[in-house]
């Protein structure tokens, strides 16, 4: 059943396409049963005529309670039809829900304020860098496996604003904690790839290969914001790690360093770790442990 009486309109605002498939699928999931929803919902593109749309949204339900009508990339669809749009808003079919999937909306004050009246609004834009690991918190949180705060800004640094390919890695996260009480940064490392920013791997390349000043080029070319220490060390980390259990961190181009070596080289990332955990400068840091590393 839905959570409250359905609306005759809906409007998705914004450009991204997780959050609209997602809300779209909350959406009917609210106003359709399951057994109802290839039976009661109809789509179109944003060339369709409104004749066309009204009727189906005034056509009666036939063993469904509610019609529900969806206008994809619905911008040039509401341009066309405004005027017409709000005197049907004005008086709306009972039985049938108009959904707009539209990429902006604040413009149309004409349609606007009737929406607000008598239907709902929903934000599918991106969030901000900023938000990212909030976003990522309540995500791991709805499935039942809280994650730090270091793993969070790790991971949105690594993978950036494309939220469906955060959604995907934190699924393989939560599975990859399996019985633990938390996602932790370490877990990061290990199992995501980096996917933002510039050519991901060339720091532990350089770092490999004994490059401090390429090391270094690639450290400055990822630290542009807030927040990007925590993937260099996170992919660091992965590298050792790799090191560790007998693998190449990646195409190094020097003989595998020693068991010892390794160990020698974690004891100054952690050092980094709990530097900047204390207050100490990342950018400052980061140059430093990258520079112990390339010896």
């Amino acid at each position: 059943m839905p959570d409250q009486p359905p609306k005759p309109v809906y409007v998705l605002r914004g450009t991204d396409g997780y959050l609209r498939r997602r809300c779209r699928a909350d959406l009917l999931r609210r106003l359709l049963g399951p057994e109802e929803q290839d039976l009661a919902v109809t789509e179109f593109d944003a060339d369709a005529e409104l004749s066309e749309v009204l009727d189906e949204l005034r056509t009666a339900p036939l063993l469904a309670g509610r019609r529900v009508v969806v206008i994809r990339d619905a911008d040039a669809f509401v341009q066309r039809y405004r005027g017409k749009l709000k005197e049907y808003l004005e008086a709306p079919s009972r039985n049938g829900s108009l959904i707009l999937i539209v990429a902006t909306w604040d413009a149309r004050a004409h349609l606007t304020k009737r929406v607000a009246e008598i239907g709902e609004t929903f934000d599918c834009s991106s969030p901000p860098a900023s938000r990212l690991p909030g976003w990522i918190a309540k995500a791991a949180k709805e499935r039942g496996k809280p994650i730090t705060p270091d793993a969070a800004k790790a991971l949105a640094a690594w993978v950036g604003a494309d939220l469906a390919a955060l959604d995907s890695e934190i699924e393989k996260l939560c599975l990859y904690a399996a019985d633990r009480a938390e996602v932790t940064a370490e877990d990061v490392a290990a199992v995501v790839v980096a996917s933002a920013g510039p050519e991901p791997f060339a720091l532990t390349n350089a770092i490999e290969a004994g490059d401090r000043r390429g090391a270094l080029e690639a450290l400055g070319a990822m630290m542009t914001v807030r927040g990007e220490e925590f993937r260099a060390l996170g992919m660091i980390g992965w590298m050792l790690r790799s090191a560790l259990s007998g693998q190449s961190g990646y195409r190094g181009r020097r003989p595998p360093a020693s068991p010892t070596a390794v160990v020698r080289k974690f004891r100054h990332a952690l050092r980094a770790d709990l530097a900047m955990k204390s207050g100490a400068d990342p950018l400052t840091t980061m140059q430093l442990l990258v520079s112990n590393l390339c010896h």
